[in-house]
């Protein structure tokens, strides 16, 4: 009786740790993907300010 509750309990625990294991793999793959649209944002960024630049060079050599 006591090893089934064991094993129950074992179980219980083990569903839980594997769910905490998912929800902090699942936060962490969010959070890479806002890292990777704020990396692309200041590319992006980046890109129309030296364009910005290149055509005012344009207009005023």
């Amino acid at each position: 009786y006591i090893i089934r509750c064991l094993l129950l309990f074992g179980a219980e625990y083990v569903k839980s740790a594997y769910e905490v294991w998912m929800m902090k793999w699942e936060y962490e793959e969010w959070w890479m993907v806002k890292w990777e649209y704020e990396e692309w944002w200041m590319m992006k960024s980046e890109c129309e300010a030296s364009s910005t630049m290149k055509l005012e060079f344009a207009v005023n050599p």
